[in-house]
């Protein structure tokens, strides 16, 4: 109250001391426009810019005003918009986070104000699978379709990728290949289509495959021929239990020799496919012909699977210890070489031979299979003592090896 007296009397005064002044007629103001000539005092002049100003003033106040509401409205509005966009990320993080619940319901809430609803949707059907309700994905999936902001396309390689996910191999490879027949060509759908037959073993399909997948770089390079491998690997495996019963060994031979000249040239050198067919040969009594190519294999590249392989042939054990002890001057110190050597020596009954061989190996290297190849020669020339010894040393082989693959 005091201070607005304070302001009422300031205003008195200055009121009256500009009346003296206008009343003075101190000085004078023309201003001639056309034919019309406007004359007034200074003071009279200046009070009407003041006057003018605060006219000016007092309309951008107004029109501040009658704009107050709707600036307040685009606030808001903004507002709930960093808001929903704030709840969008909250799902995402719930997601990653795995608290599935929690990103469900704010991703599902946040989609309306969302700039892209599609990820909303299907962030969602994630999370609505991964807690084993597949029907509620299901729906968001097609909701998302029914209002334009994902196509099928889109949603079928998320199906795809859950199905994978959940090792639900059989439906994968149904919806891999729906999308594989709307689009032949598509690098990612035919990655996971070979994922999925992959799974469900299908390697003829697999083979099939192959000129698609190298056509349209679905895989680099490194997972391509890892795949080649593989499945000629697992064509290997089960040429021979596929064959007609009423086939005899001879028909057997040829058609395992056929399976293996109809491998492309480069993959006959791979050493695991190599050990495979060996592998096969040996189950259809080819112990001899099995010998020979493993020997002229190694010869060319030294392979410590092959040199295993090489060990457990049942060819002649004297000729066979022979040419392996030749492969010694290169590889001394192979620990797999000096295994062998000593399954071959035993073989051929120089129990002196194979010890040394043995013991040199586990000098090298501690083997479980080292361990009980030795146990297995010391009770043969009773040393119980010694053949206990070396069983017990396998199994903590063994339990080093297995604490050493927990920690990886």
């Amino acid at each position: 109250m005091r201070r607005a007296l304070i302001l009422i009397a300031v205003a008195l005064v200055i009121g009256a001391v500009l009346y003296q002044l206008l009343a003075s007629q101190q000085g004078f103001v023309l201003v001639s426009v056309g034919t019309m000539v406007i004359e007034m005092s200074l003071w009279t002049s200046l009070l009407l810019v003041i006057l003018a100003i605060f006219l000016v003033w007092l309309l951008r106040c107004l029109v501040q005003m009658l704009a107050a509401p709707r600036r307040w409205l685009v606030r808001r509005r903004l507002q709930r918009r960093y808001q929903q966009h704030n709840r969008t990320l909250q799902g995402f993080v719930d997601y990653i986070e795995g608290n599935w619940p929690a990103a469900i319901d704010n991703l599902k809430k946040s989609v309306a104000q969302s700039d892209l609803p599609a990820v909303n949707y299907l962030g969602a059907a994630a999370a609505s699978y991964q807690l084993g309700d597949h029907e509620g994905a299901d729906a968001l999936l097609k909701e998302a379709e029914s209002i334009g902001v994902a196509d099928g396309f889109a949603t079928g390689l998320l199906r795809i990728r859950l199905a994978l996910q959940e090792r639900d191999y059989a439906r994968a490879c149904t919806e891999a290949e729906q999308l594989h027949r709307r689009n032949p060509a598509h690098p990612t759908v035919l990655r996971l289509l070979a994922t999925a037959r992959r799974g469900l073993g299908d390697w003829q399909g697999l083979e099939r495959m192959l000129r698609d997948l190298h056509k349209h770089r679905a895989l680099s390079a490194v997972e391509m021929e890892e795949l080649e491998v593989e499945i000629h690997r697992q064509m290997l495996v089960r040429h021979i239990a596929e064959q007609p019963a009423s086939l005899g060994v001879a028909e057997r031979r040829a058609g395992l020799e056929r399976r293996w000249h109809d491998m492309p040239r480069k993959l006959q050198k791979h050493p695991r496919l190599v050990a495979q067919f060996v592998r096969q040969s040996l189950l259809l009594g080819e112990a001899k012909q099995t010998e020979a190519r493993l020997a002229r294999y190694l010869n060319k590249r030294w392979d410590q699977e092959l040199v295993e392989l090489y060990g457990m042939v049942p060819a002649d054990a004297v000729k066979q210890l022979a040419r392996a002890e030749s492969w010694l001057s290169e590889h001394p110190e192979d620990a797999v070489l000096l295994r062998a050597l000593g399954r071959l020596s035993a073989r051929a009954e120089l129990w002196g031979k194979a010890r040394d061989y043995f013991e040199k190996s586990l000098s090298q290297r501690a083997s479980a299979a080292t361990c009980a190849e030795l146990g297995e020669l010391l009770a043969r020339l009773g040393d119980s003592e010694g053949s206990l010894r070396c069983y017990r040393q396998g199994l903590a082989a063994l339990e080093s090896k297995g604490v050493e693959t927990a920690a990886v």
